[in-house]
């Protein structure tokens, strides 16, 4: 990675986390005309992280 991001991390889930690989079906439940299919493209956390940026863990509130 580039440098040491231990804000990154989620202390909650483990690598094998059934409910984490779930999250990639989420988008499939919205509608066709929602943002999310229509909004600019975006780099995905890894990509933004091996290009050197530095990414604070993502939370939702």
């Amino acid at each position: 990675l580039a440098g040491h991001q231990p804000g990154i991390g989620e202390i909650y889930m483990s690598t094998g986390c059934t409910y984490l690989c779930a999250t990639g079906l989420l988008p499939l439940g919205l509608p066709a005309n929602s943002e999310f299919w229509s909004a600019a493209d975006e780099d995905w956390t890894s990509k933004k992280i091996w290009s050197g940026k530095d990414m604070p863990c993502d939370v939702a509130y």
